[in-house]
């Protein structure tokens, strides 16, 4: 699987120890934010009036907070 994340054995690893998942959460948070924002970056672009983001890790670290600049607020649902 070269250039691809075995999601099976990462699983087993991050299930199994939790300073490995806190790295994998070290790694993997700030792309989402960066996507996240150039999603909501983009959609503001183009006139939208709202951004939907379907990430629970976001509301349940609290990383909503902030993210409603420009869109009147954020609504987890």
């Amino acid at each position: 699987m070269e250039g691809r994340v075995d999601r099976a054995a990462l699983s087993k690893i991050v299930a199994a120890d939790n300073d490995a998942f806190k790295r994998l959460e070290r790694i993997v948070h700030p792309l989402v934010a960066d996507e996240q924002r150039k999603f909501l970056d983009e959609a503001a672009e183009a006139g939208a009036g709202m951004g939907v983001l379907d990430l629970p890790p976001l509301f349940e670290t609290g990383g909503a907070r902030g993210r409603g600049a420009g869109w009147g607020g954020v609504v987890a649902a």
